[in-house]
């Protein structure tokens, strides 16, 4: 009776413990999973939320570009105003792929911060228009090349690890739709518009400060 007991006990404690490591196996099994969904919801929302910022900005330097060329007086103020007009449409143009891929709608009018620009700059003339504009163009740079600097440098780190930087630089040239076919590649070809855009936009800046200098005087 004794021995009996004893190999009942020890039955129940084995199989006690075999559904215990059962279910520690399937719920270490299961956390992978969420934590990995959880990740490529938050890198999905932060790029769509850098596609649309993008978006507004290229719509803002061409159209302020579009205004410059038409009111400024300065022959360096309507140059450099129509280089953002053809720099900025060429970034979007790259940049529409991505953004479809993504389901970002592009803008159709401009936010109420640049609207107020827009409407303070054409109501001015001459070489008031010319240091207002280029104000506005360095100030307006400043915060594309502050927005742009961190998402470029995570396509600089996957370019130095491998395959990555491939397919982020195909998704800037026209054939995004390969590229972002998935959470993560959608996020390495908006990280490769970053790295294409940002020395565009720090030429820009550059250039507008030195313009600012120049009709200060």
């Amino acid at each position: 009776m004794k021995q009996n007991w004893l190999r009942t006990g020890t039955v129940a404690v084995a199989l006690s413990l075999a559904t215990v490591a059962a279910y520690a196996q399937a719920t270490s099994g299961q956390t992978p999973r969420s934590a990995g969904s959880h990740d490529s919801q938050t890198s999905d929302t932060q790029s769509k939320q850098f596609v649309q910022k993008m978006l507004m900005a290229n719509m803002v330097e061409v159209q302020l570009g579009q205004l410059a060329v038409e009111h400024g007086t300065s022959p360096e103020v309507k140059s450099f105003a129509q280089i953002l007009v053809t720099d900025h449409t060429k970034a979007n143009q790259d940049l529409m792929p991505i953004a479809q891929q993504l389901g970002v709608q592009q803008p159709t009018a401009l936010d109420a911060k640049h609207k107020a620009i827009a409407d303070r700059l054409a109501k001015l003339q001459g070489a008031e228009f010319d240091r207002q504009f280029m104000k506005a163009m360095v100030d307006g740079h400043k915060d594309v090349v502050k927005e742009i600097q961190p998402v470029a440098g995570k396509q600089q780190s996957s370019a130095g690890s491998g395959t990555s930087g491939t397919a982020a630089t195909t998704g800037t040239t026209g054939t995004t739709g390969t590229a972002t076919a998935g959470g993560g590649m959608a996020a390495t070809s908006v990280s490769g518009y970053a790295a294409k855009t940002l020395p565009v936009v720090q030429q820009h800046l550059q250039q507008a400060e030195q313009i600012e200098k120049s009709v200060a005087k």
